[in-house]
């Protein structure tokens, strides 16, 4: 089984797509290489649409994010064995195993009980997300999802350090074009 990685640039994009079997770059070693505190937190977005995939890779790179990507809650816990997310983002509905089945999962599992995990779904029936938090959802963010809300949630659970994202660089760019 091979591991392919899409692309990796120390200290900033550390993205891995897994085709099966063993991850050739692990974050321990890069952090060993540069420090923890250069190495971006890890976001797995697990989706069974590539263009959400791709949608939120980007967004989450443009943010300074890590990212790993599974395309259904199997693959997600076959990646689990290998990477250490900051935090996951979940679709529910999804072939061999859906978000629900993950969730329950990774909460019944000691080394992901805590781990931070937002449902992003098209299923807004408040049944399915009162179901989700029962399951142990931090947070439950609709399809389509306001880019503002989610980056919010992530930069509480899971933070950027030492890293200026575009949004901070705006802001600063604000508050130096405001005080001219």
């Amino acid at each position: 089984q091979l591991v392919r990685q899409v692309a990796m640039e120390v200290g900033r994009d550390v993205r891995f797509e897994l085709d099966g079997g063993q991850l050739e770059i692990d974050r321990a070693h890069l952090e060993s290489l540069n420090g923890p505190e250069l190495v971006p937190p890890l976001v797995m977005v697990v989706d069974d649409s590539l263009t959400v995939r791709r949608v939120s890779q980007r967004m989450l790179e443009k943010q300074g994010y890590g990212v790993a990507l599974a395309r259904h809650g199997a693959h997600a816990l076959e990646l689990l064995s290998q990477l250490s997310p900051a935090a996951v983002l979940l679709d529910i509905e999804m072939p061999t195993m859906d978000g629900f089945e993950l969730l329950s999962r990774l909460r019944s599992d000691e080394r992901f009980r805590s781990l931070p995990v937002a449902m992003i779904t098209s299923r807004m029936a408040e049944r399915h997300r009162q179901h989700a938090m029962q399951l142990g959802a931090n947070a439950y963010f609709g399809k389509p999802y306001r880019e503002q809300e989610l980056l919010e949630w992530l930069a509480q659970c899971a933070p950027i350090k030492n890293q200026t994202t575009s949004n901070d660089r705006l802001a600063q760019n604000q508050a130096l074009t405001s005080t001219v």
